[in-house]
C-alpha cells in the first residue's frame, strides 16, 4: 500500500459492534492532513518503518518521539516529533529501551541482554541513517536525557 507523500499514517485495529464473534477491520487514516507543510515524518515517505524496513501497514506506528503526555500543543503536532516504525520498535522506542543519537546510530538501554538485542536484530554500532532535521534533534535529546533508560 502506497503512504502518501507528506502524510503520517496511523494504523489501528477496530472491532465493529463490540462483538467479538464478529472479523477486526482494519483502517487507514491521515494523521495531522491539514497541517502547512503536511507531516514529513521519517520513513512516512516510503511507507516503512525507519529501523527495519518493514512497509506492512498493520504494524506501522506513527511515533511520538516526546511522548504525548508531556508534549505542549505545538510539540503533540510538530512534524519534526516523530517518525514512523513497526510495532515492536515503537514500543521499544516508547518504553525508554532504545534511542538513537543525532547522527543515527542507535542507542540500546542496558536492560537490553545480547541475547534480546540479537534477536531484535539491533546493532548498537549500526548507523540507521535517519534523516534527522534540526527540529527534531531537540525531541531526540529529550527522549535521550529524560526517556531512555542508561
Amino acid at each position: 500500500m502506497a503512504v502518501p507523500v507528506g502524510f503520517a499514517v496511523l494504523t489501528f485495529l477496530e472491532r465493529d459492534n463490540r462483538k467479538p464473534s464478529e472479523p477486526l477491520t482494519h483502517k487507514v487514516f491521515d494523521l495531522m492532513p491539514s497541517t502547512p507543510a503536511g507531516c514529513r515524518l521519517p520513513g512516512v515517505e516510503h511507507g516503512k518503518c525507519i529501523i527495519t524496513g518493514i512497509n506492512l501497514p498493520e504494524v506501522l506506528v506513527a511515533s511520538h518521539i516526546k511522548p504525548w503526555a508531556v508534549s505542549n500543543n505545538d510539540e503533540r503536532i510538530s512534524q519534526d516529533n516523530g517518525f514512523l516504525l513497526s510495532a515492536t520498535y515503537d514500543r521499544l522506542f516508547d518504553q525508554g529501551l532504545i534511542s538513537s543519537q543525532n547522527d543515527g546510530k542507535m542507542m540500546l538501554s542496558s536492560m537490553i541482554t545480547r541475547d534480546n538485542a540479537e534477536r531484535l536484530e539491533l546493532e548498537p554500532t549500526k548507523n540507521y541513517d535517519i534523516k534527522y532535521d534540526a527540529g527534531m534533534r531537540d525531541f531526540l535529546s529529550y527522549h535521550r536525557d529524560i526517556i531512555f533508560i542508561k
